[in-house]
């Protein structure tokens, strides 16, 4: 079982009990608490799964735009800015 599967077990039971232990220790009808605390667990348990299965999407880097961080270099080979102190080219000055 992995980690998702795990928080998502951990998040049903939790929200089953926390709904059904109140609603039974307000008084209210004991079906209806189990039924309602049934409910928000299935919810939250769906909520962190399928946020973990999309999060598994964005594992991709995004590519790098030619624009950053810098424009790119001329076709002979030489940086856009010659007197760029970042580039490695001393200022001729």
């Amino acid at each position: 079982m992995d980690r998702t599967s795990r928080a998502a077990l951990l998040a049903a039971f939790l929200g089953f009990a926390t709904v059904a232990g109140l609603g039974a220790f307000l008084g209210f009808e004991l079906g209806g608490a189990l039924v309602a605390g049934a409910v928000t667990g299935l919810v939250a348990g769906l909520l962190i799964w399928a946020a973990a299965r999309r999060a598994e999407t964005f594992h991709e880097a995004t590519p790098p735009s030619p624009r950053f961080p810098g424009a790119p270099d001329r076709s002979d080979g030489t940086p856009s800015d010659p007197t760029d102190p970042a580039a490695g080219v001393d200022d001729a000055r």
